[in-house]
């Protein structure tokens, strides 16, 4: 119907044709016709249930000890009222500042108890970063162990230390716990991510999103022995403790620092877990035939290498899995084996459409790219302290949207995809400067930012190549701020001048030396490439197609990789 639309009419442009046909709008309208309920819970409530059901069942094995249900109801209640006593009291922002732990669940639940928000950060990150977090939060205090203490009051005055249920430090102390109203519209934690800014971006999700969000994928889990993995920075931390204790009754596992790094696999077949969300790059090293305990795995974050799925769909229960810090767990392939297009993200547990990124009153037919947008039973995506971002975020009043359920209210997710014949969904890139670094989200202008602000840098562009030498590492490019060589000593590649990384090797080694100090580990660029000018595009802007092209044929000995 489209190509005949053409054919009669061809002075007009393609995008301004209705597409898609008829056919294929009612089949995506029928693939999205059982929208996720709203679950008007809230977290600790959804809690308490499970609590109630069987209070002595083990809820947290950590490597630092062990808790029943009962217990992690009851040792929060201190924590509550040390908290209370501290001035810190309904919608305040508290930070979680801690190794892995089991006192972390605890440190989330007395939050929780107070009505106030949960802010949680990895204390490994680098401490300028976190003040920035402070900051952006108007962070009320911070809860921190005895070990990360020292971090903790670089970073607030209000501290409240807690070892193994004791509150150390707590004076004002009050005598009783007072329990305020909380609602499912109230905030229940606060995610940060990277910001195109320069400053870390925080994504406010509520009880009642989180809830509806549980509601719909914890039937998918069929897990009640659930490793802790992820850092406490990243959004699948939350989800795998708070549904564990939550919505699966299970017994969420938490490795040290050591096991989580050095001796995974021991780990797991030690403490019998039977399921896991990780990174592909985090299951390489793993041996299938070595952990039978280990029925499921949900990977998040990265492309499933062909070479992971051959390995692991024999005896284990593959899902690959789609997930958004805004939207949460938004889509799993449940079917992954090793015929598998590894793009193939599955079918959606929401509403999910795909439009045109440029226009998103227009649908895409099925097999092209667009950008996904996804509708979420609760409260509308918000952007910490930035309204102006919210809004760019949200989609309403769409034809398409009328045409699906008056109403409804979608989030951009900023992934580009496309649906298949069958209604599932295959990811293709994504249609902004974001990129996925090890499973984390990374705004590239944040990078570029950390990294112009050296002294020794006068402009830089990141990017991440699929091909070549580069791929899949996050390579920086950019133009020094020193004497360049003699022209014998500098290479012209692809119509580019650059220097060669025998010359640069100590700078390379400083910057990175120092962006240490201020961007998590995943944020900082592990090749870098010095050159002489930028490629630019006709408006005079950096050329990133040009770069990210060019950089697909470098050869490495032009280039300083650094092994991250």
């Amino acid at each position: 119907m489209a190509v005949l639309a053409v054919l009669q009419q061809p002075a007009e442009m393609v995008k301004e044709f209705d597409l898609p046909p008829e056919e294929q709008r009612l089949k995506i309208q029928s693939w999205n016709s059982n929208p996720p309920k709203y679950a008007p819970e809230c977290t600790y409530d959804q809690f308490r249930a499970s609590v109630n059901k069987h209070p002595h069942q083990i809820a947290v094995d950590a490597w630092d000890g062990r808790m029943t249900y009962r217990d992690l109801d009851e040792r929060p209640s201190a924590l509550a009222a040390c908290l209370q006593g501290l001035g810190l009291n309904n919608g305040d922002n508290i930070m979680v500042c801690s190794e892995k732990s089991k006192l972390v669940p605890v440190a989330w639940l007395a939050i929780f108890k107070i009505g106030a928000v949960l802010v949680p950060v990895d204390v490994q990150q680098p401490v300028e970063r976190l003040k920035k977090i402070v900051t952006a939060a108007n962070i009320a205090g911070v809860i921190a162990t005895p070990k990360s203490h020292g971090i903790a009051k670089q970073l607030h005055a209000t501290v409240c230390t807690v070892k193994d249920g004791v509150e150390v430090g707590c004076a004002a102390q009050s005598p009783i716990f007072i329990s305020p109203l909380v609602e499912p519209s109230d905030l229940a934690y606060i995610m940060f991510t990277s910001g195109s800014t320069g400053t870390p971006k925080g994504i406010t999700i509520t009880h009642g999103a989180f809830a509806s969000m549980a509601a719909k994928v914890s039937p998918i889990f069929q897990a009640k022995r659930l490793l802790q993995f992820a850092s406490y920075s990243f959004t699948p931390a939350i989800y795998k403790i708070l549904m564990a204790i939550c919505t699966l009754d299970g017994c969420v596992f938490i490795p040290s620092d050591h096991d989580r790094v050095k001796d995974l696999e021991n780990y797991i077949n030690d403490a019998r877990v039977d399921w896991a969300m990780i990174v592909p790059s985090v299951l390489r090293p793993l041996k299938p035939e070595n952990l039978k305990s280990l029925k499921t795995v949900v990977l998040v974050g990265e492309p499933i290498p062909r070479s992971e799925a051959k390995r692991w769909t024999h005896n284990t229960r593959i899902l690959y899995c789609y997930a958004s810090s805004e939207n949460g767990l938004v889509s799993f392939n449940g079917r992954v084996d090793r015929v598998t297009d590894m793009r193939n993200v599955g079918y959606s547990n929401r509403t999910c459409w795909v439009v045109d990124p440029s226009n998103h009153n227009r649908l895409q037919p099925l097999g092209v790219p667009g950008e996904a947008v996804v509708y979420s039973p609760s409260s509308p995506i918000s952007y910490l302290n930035n309204a102006e971002q919210t809004k760019e975020a949200m989609v309403d009043n769409a034809d398409w949207i009328q045409t699906a359920r008056e109403g409804f209210r979608f989030c951009r997710t900023g992934d580009l995809m496309y649906h298949n014949s069958d209604g599932n969904f295959s990811l293709s890139g994504r249609s902004d400067l974001t990129i996925k670094v090890r499973g984390q989200r990374v705004e590239l202008p944040e990078v570029e930012r950390s990294v112009v602000a050296e002294q020794e840098v006068r402009q830089a562009v990141g990017t991440v190549p699929k091909k070549g030498k580069c791929a899949e590492r996050l390579p920086v490019v950019f133009i020094w701020n020193k004497p360049y060589p003699p022209e014998g000593e500098v290479v012209t590649f692809g119509g580019l001048t650059l220097v060669p990384s025998r010359l640069t090797a100590e700078v390379t080694a400083a910057l990175q030396q120092s962006l240490s100090q201020k961007l998590p580990e995943y944020m900082i660029p592990a090749v870098w490439v010095v050159i002489k000018a930028m490629p630019l595009t006709a408006s005079g802007k950096v050329d990133r197609v040009a770069v990210t092209e060019w950089l697909q044929c470098l050869d490495t000995d032009a280039i300083s990789m650094n092994s991250i």
